[in-house]
Formats: C-alpha cells, structure tokens, sequence
C-alpha cells in the first residue's frame, strides 16, 4: 500500500474524518492529492511516541488566495522562497497550540524566509483567515523537542 494510501486509511480509522462515507469516491482524490504532497515534501505527520496523532499539508507562497480558493483535492505547487506558510489541511486527534507551533517548527527549519504562518478556521457561521507572525527566538522556545 502506498503512503498517500496509508495517510487516507489512518484519516478514516481514526474517525478523523466522516467525509469517506459521504463521498467514497473522493477517496481517490485524497490518495492522488497526498501522492503529489508527499513527493514535494509538503506532508508532516505529526507523533507521540511513535503513534500518529496528525497529519498536516502546507504550501509556501506569497498570495494564499490560490490555495484558499481551490477545491478540497486539488493539487497546486507551491513557491518555495514564499514568506508566508498556509495550512492546507490538518487533521488531528488533539489540534491544539502545541501542534501549529511544532508545524511552524519543523518548516521554518527547511525554509528559513518564513514570515507568517496562516490557516483557514472553518466554523458553522462561515470561516475566518487567522495570521500568526513568527517570533524571531522560536527554536530557543522548542530546544527541548
């Protein structure tokens, strides 16, 4: 089975996600969707002690209108020498503060120019754009992980 496979199977055992059982056939575009994410390296899979409690995409860019505004699926390459990171997609047992800041870690260390990182919070009532500014001493605040 293939990774991208193995990233959509752990999705639906986890209960992470109910959309499978609502459109089965978007099963495919997800395995497409995270086959081509994971050969640009744009896939983090989030653990604790070994067990997977997360699964995040993200784009570097610097408009992240195109990536808001495509569909679930859709694939789109990013600009590497962006200064902005967007969260794609996360999906995790326990998404809390903890979990942006270590995606926010683990990217900056592979691009270094990043500025902002941003994010859509989808809620009943429509979805808002939230911005964090990065703080010039993250990695002395992570030294311990």
């Amino acid at each position: 089975m293939s990774r991208a496979k193995n990233i959509v199977e752990w999705l639906k055992k986890e209960g992470a996600w109910g959309y499978f059982a609502v459109h089965p056939m978007k099963y495919f575009d997800a395995v497409d969707y995270f086959e081509k994410m994971l050969k640009d390296e744009r896939v983090l899979i989030i653990d604790n002690d070994g067990k997977i409690v997360g699964i995040a995409t993200y784009s570097v860019c610097n408009d992240f209108n195109p990536f808001y505004k495509k569909t679930d699926w859709d694939y789109l390459p990013h600009d590497p020498k962006g200064k902005f990171l967007y969260i794609e997609k996360i999906y995790s047992i326990d998404y809390n503060k903890r979990i942006r800041q270590l995606i926010e870690l683990l990217t900056r260390d592979k691009y270094p120019q990043l500025r902002e990182t941003m994010w859509h919070k989808y809620a009943s009532w429509g979805d808002r754009l939230v911005r964090r500014k990065f703080k010039p001493d993250y990695k002395r605040r992570f030294s311990h992980v």
